[in-house]
């Protein structure tokens, strides 16, 4: 997951352009791109690298006017939930995952039920919730 965050001005607008080698991606030529307003988060799945036989990922930011952010890059196993079993999974501090949930092929499926508990009555998360295989975020997805 790359994410890249703004420094809170209300002019800072970076967007992330990738490629899964070591060219240098620019605005018009690109793996992968996330141009969300103010933050935005990539997430190449382990599929994605391994089809592209990537060995490197290189990462262009660009900004339309000066602009200044923070961009953080994790490198984490994806967690796929599945359908009838407990995940307990746990964060560090604005720490953020995507996780993904299969949903069996079945006519039997009337709903999907996500919880999001906290074991710690005073932490609060915030949950985005999309179908399809895009990154939620808050002007596409489901906020709980």
């Amino acid at each position: 997951m790359i994410e890249v965050f703004d420094s809170g001005d209300d002019f800072s607008d970076p967007n992330l352009y990738i490629n899964l080698n070591d060219s240098a991606p620019n605005v018009a030529d690109f793996d992968l791109r996330c141009t969300f307003y103010g933050e935005d988060v990539c997430v190449i799945s382990g599929k994605e690298l391994m089809e592209a036989n990537a060995t490197k990922i290189t990462v262009g930011i660009y900004c339309r006017d000066k602009c200044e952010f923070g961009v953080l890059a994790e490198l984490e196993a994806e967690i796929n939930l599945q359908p009838g079993k407990m995940h307990n999974l746990y964060f560090k501090e604005k720490q953020q995952r995507i996780v993904r949930i299969e949903i069996p092929d079945s006519d039997d499926i009337d709903a999907i039920e996500v919880r999001g508990i906290s074991e710690n009555k005073f932490s609060k998360f915030e949950m985005l919730i999309l179908q399809g295989n895009e990154v939620p975020d808050t002007s596409l997805a489901l906020v709980l």
